[in-house]
């Protein structure tokens, strides 16, 4: 069974006050060292909007949680990770059959890609 990691949403002006910050960002780095270590592919997602505007300091990727230049990025202008990223098209092409999916925003956009998957 083919997975991979999803790592959405862990920019800087999405996680800057949330709560159990670092405890979070430490399971999420976990995650992703693991992923990497057993070569489960990890994507990242990261949202944009008149809040949170492409290539601004606050649209970027936490420091604690870089991504690797070989994996792959998705840039979503919804909640759910699967509306016009082209993320579902990767995931068939890869026969990916498991999504372990983690990120920011459990209650917006993690519910909204949990249900579009």
């Amino acid at each position: 069974m083919k997975e991979v990691l999803l790592v959405v949403d862990v920019q800087n002006d999405v996680v800057r006050n949330a709560w159990n910050k670092k405890q979070v960002i430490q399971h999420i780095a976990q995650l992703v060292k693991k992923a990497r270590e057993k070569h489960v592919p990890v994507f990242w997602v990261q949202h944009e909007d008149e809040y949170l505007v492409k290539n601004t300091d606050g649209w970027q990727i936490i420091d604690e949680l870089k991504p690797s230049i070989h994996e792959k990025r998705f840039y979503k202008k919804w909640g759910d990770a699967f509306i016009d990223t082209g993320l579902q098209e990767v995931l068939e092409e890869q026969k990916i059959e498991t999504i372990v999916l983690v990120g920011a925003q459990s209650e917006w956009c993690i519910r909204n890609t949990m249900q579009g998957a």
